[in-house]
């Protein structure tokens, strides 16, 4: 594994992320048009203030006070960035020229960027970053494509970006994990409501195997994050001049 210093989607500024082990993607392993995980981003949390000075983390006392979460990162962010600022975004262009190719200064630490194809020969592990960034998938969520024969070109589009990030906030309001982290749980059923018996249904596939006979869950309302909080955590991905 190793450790990089990527410029932040949003500032331009140097944040730190992980590249994983490589590991070869077979085609039937792609599900719903979505990214394989190529990238994480790295975080220093610490403790609430005046809380003390340790993590319990699955039972165990982290002494240190500062706790690194590696988290997946999505790099369509880092693709947006790239595209967004691109000296030739008005165009279509190639996949390499539009992710490899010279953007417009934006501030923010950006100056001291030396590019993708800098950063990649500097640091292989990037690589697969960099494939990904440059795939079909990725670009086809924020820009125009035109296609000529076999080959892809790419143009920024603030509709496409606009889609993409609106489906992007519904997942996160979505998220388990995040409603986790805010301990937002479900609402508590009435109590004036008649007990109801349940009953076994055939469900294919439930909890693994072949299973032939599940028990049916009992319903319960879901309640997502509040959308101006998954408004919130998107928006500190994306391009602050967006």
């Amino acid at each position: 594994c190793d450790f990089v210093r990527l410029p932040h989607p949003r500032h331009g500024g140097p944040a730190l992320f992980l590249c994983p082990p490589t590991i070869e993607r077979k085609p039937d392993d792609v599900k719903d048009d979505s990214a394989r995980v190529v990238l994480y981003e790295v975080q220093a949390q610490l403790p609430l203030g005046g809380f003390g000075q340790t993590w319990f983390v699955n039972n165990i006392v982290e002494p240190n006070e500062e706790l690194l979460v590696v988290t997946p990162f999505d790099v369509t962010f880092l693709a947006l960035r790239q595209v967004a600022t691109h000296a030739k975004k008005e165009m279509f262009v190639s996949p390499e020229d539009i992710i490899m190719g010279a953007t417009k200064s934006r501030g923010g630490g950006s100056s001291e960027w030396p590019g993708w194809r800098v950063a990649m020969a500097q640091c292989p592990a990037l690589t697969p970053v960099v494939e990904e960034m440059q795939s079909h998938t990725v670009l086809s969520r924020i820009c125009d494509v035109k296609s000529v024969g076999d080959d892809h070109y790419y143009r920024f589009s603030e509709e496409r970006m606009g889609q993409w990030l609106r489906e992007k906030v519904q997942r996160v309001a979505n998220s388990p994990a995040l409603r986790a982290i805010l301990q937002i749980d479900p609402p508590a059923p009435p109590t004036n409501t008649t007990t109801t018996t349940t009953t076994n249904t055939p469900i294919r596939g439930v909890y693994g195997g072949n299973d032939k006979t599940t028990p049916l869950p009992t319903t319960t309302a879901i309640v997502d994050v509040p959308l101006p909080v998954a408004f919130g955590v998107v928006a500190e991905y994306v391009v602050e001049e967006m």
